[in-house]
């Protein structure tokens, strides 16, 4: 089973989901959107399958195409 370290205790993989769909479900509050694959995306760095800079990047870079869309472009 995949683990997250945080503080002094392993996350299981179910309890890494509940935490990303809880902050999921905050940033939406804010007006952000997720897709599917932006979820799997972040899972991927919990697992150390992806840095925080590559993750960052690829939002970025989907949010731009995103938004160019929205507007027509």
């Amino acid at each position: 089973m995949n683990y997250l370290i945080n503080k002094d205790r392993r996350l299981s993989q179910k309890e890494k989901e509940k935490m990303l769909n809880q902050a999921v479900a905050n940033a939406e509050i804010e007006g952000f959107i997720f897709t599917d694959e932006d979820k799997k995306t972040i899972m991927d760095i919990f697992d150390k399958k992806i840095s925080r800079e590559q993750v960052i990047m690829q939002l970025q870079q989907k949010s731009a195409e995103r938004i160019r869309a929205a507007n027509g472009l």
